[in-house]
């Protein structure tokens, strides 16, 4: 069905324009853009039918995947498109104000002032039951976290946690390229046979303790809707739900 659109592209965005309506996408990363939907229901139902399906035959070309926070009016947009949630996850948000105590039983090392074979060992044992590296390896998952952080990484603020002199996990901290008084926790994981033993939630504040010294002011974390002991994390170190969001496919 041809239809008279006008398609806007920049580095970071695309812009579907139709008539008096706009759909925006934005990239977050690789294939994964945020949606913004403007007047599309002040079209007509036929007008509504004919730009739906534009954009849904536009994003399955190119495999765009879309997410958006659970209360915005795109959720319903994308279900009447037929697209499917694949993850849901609950992003939280937290003030930093000052520097908090932790257990004095853990050691955090930069990745710097270890060896590469015990990064990797400890990074790759960490990642076990873990799902979001998208099929990627330990080192291919490191190399795009750190692309990631762009111009802001800073190998000594990644850290790995000893206990008893043993390696036991990982924590990446790290600041927002866009924004350095926000930061986020990039990674943070432990290996199974120390999970559930309280070491979590120290490591985690420890992480907010870093980013505090880092300059951060506001700290957002994320985690799947079906992972309660990282929701647990965030509530015994009173971080506040900020929002859920939904990700989706065709």
């Amino acid at each position: 069905m041809e239809i008279n659109m006008k398609i806007e592209k920049s580095e970071r965005g695309i812009i579907l324009d139709y008539l008096t309506s706009k759909i925006k996408l934005t990239q977050i990363d690789g294939n994964l853009y945020t949606i913004k939907i403007v007047d599309f229901y002040d079209l007509s139902d036929i007008d509504q039918k004919k730009f739906g399906n534009f954009f849904k035959s536009f994003c399955n070309e190119r495999k765009i995947r879309i997410f958006t926070n659970e209360a915005r009016p795109e959720n319903i947009f994308l279900k009447s498109l037929n697209y499917k949630i694949y993850k849901s996850k609950i992003l939280y948000k937290k003030t930093l104000t000052e520097i908090k105590p932790i257990s004095t039983h853990l050691i955090f090392k930069p990745i710097t002032e270890i060896s590469h074979e015990i990064f990797i060992e400890t990074f790759t044992k960490s990642l076990e039951d873990y799902h979001e590296t998208d099929g990627l390896n330990c080192l291919e998952y490191f190399n795009y976290l750190k692309s990631h952080a762009g111009n802001t990484f800073n190998e000594i603020e990644w850290k790995v946690v000893f206990h008893k002199n043993e390696p036991i996990g990982v924590l990446f901290p790290q600041v927002y390229s866009d924004n350095v008084e926000e930061g986020t926790i990039f990674y943070i994981g432990l290996i199974p046979k120390y999970r559930k033993m309280g070491f979590g939630r120290s490591i985690h504040l420890e992480g907010l303790n870093c980013l505090y010294r880092m300059g951060v002011k506001t700290y957002f974390g994320s985690t799947l809707k079906s992972n309660l002991g990282m929701q647990m994390l965030f509530k015994f170190n009173d971080c506040k739900i900020e929002a859920h969001q939904n990700f989706f496919t065709l």
